[in-house]
């Protein structure tokens, strides 16, 4: 889990139940951006086990912080393929 690795030794259950949520989620509507080197989740491998790869955009030298990525470019991409999204 990444919350023991984030620090965080309190009870947990409360972040089971958000996981349950999470997979329940229509991942058709979810688009996510990663840093490839995340040093506070590392992998992000739940991440691409959940949504697929078609639908991560992967920053190569991006870290945890949105500020190591490349946001003002990943915005409006995911705001166009919503768009396109809708008009199915």
């Amino acid at each position: 889990a990444v919350i023991p690795l984030c620090g965080y030794s309190g009870d947990l259950s409360f972040f089971e139940e958000i996981s349950k949520e999470l997979y329940d989620l229509d991942t058709e509507r979810v688009r996510c951006i990663i840093g490839g080197r995340d040093e506070i989740i590392g992998d992000h491998r739940s991440t691409k086990e959940l949504l697929g790869m078609e639908r991560i955009i992967i920053v190569s030298d991006g870290l945890h912080s949105g500020a190591t990525l490349d946001l003002e470019k990943y915005f409006p991409e995911m705001i166009n393929s919503l768009i396109g999204f809708a008009d199915k």
